[in-house]
């Protein structure tokens, strides 16, 4: 049998002597530590790789095979389902859920904290005024025509906030749920 050019026997052949016997040469102590990282590194995937629930495997019987009918049918029940996507990203429960996700966001990217305050909350004192130097760190971290850019932006969400609002009270007298 004929040595490979890649072969464990050849590879670790070109190897220098510190890596295949680190005891063995003066200053191996750089390896050894090196070595011990790695086994440690081992240890640790194969704890984590323990824990994971065991996959089975099964082969499709010959009748559950995909063919092209198959293949066509769950085309169209991809399609469907984008559809259904699509329609349910207009609903008012996916947009209020859209509303909210990016307002906690928002909220964040303001403080720096990644808790909503609450209705009892004094927003103001317990939140605004101790986060003021976050935002001052952001403002002057970035140069002018970022701030002129983020000043729009915050004027425009701050109009839309504000109609937003404006419609909300009035649903209170017109909503489906009064």
């Amino acid at each position: 049998m004929a040595v490979c050019g890649w072969s464990e026997r050849y590879v670790g052949g070109c190897w220098p002597d510190w890596i295949k016997n680190p005891d063995r040469v003066k200053g191996g102590v750089a390896a050894q530590k090196i070595l011990a990282e790695q086994r440690e590194q081992q240890k640790l995937i194969q704890k984590v790789t323990e824990k994971l629930p065991a996959i089975n495997f099964v082969e499709p019987k010959e009748h559950e095979r995909s063919d092209a009918t198959a293949y066509v049918r769950n085309q169209e029940e991809v399609r469907q389902e984008e559809e259904i996507r699509q329609i349910d990203q207009h609903s008012p429960f996916h947009i209020v859920g859209e509303i909210n996700r990016y307002l906690a966001k928002l909220w964040t990217a303001l403080t720096g904290l990644k808790n909503m305050p609450h209705m009892a909350d004094d927003v103001k004192i317990s939140y605004i005024k101790p986060t003021r130097d976050f935002r001052k760190n952001i403002a002057n971290g970035i140069p002018k025509a970022d701030r002129i850019q983020v000043n729009n932006w915050i004027l425009w969400v701050e109009m839309a906030l504000e109609d937003m609002r404006d419609t909300l009270e009035k649903a209170d007298a017109t909503a489906f749920d009064r």
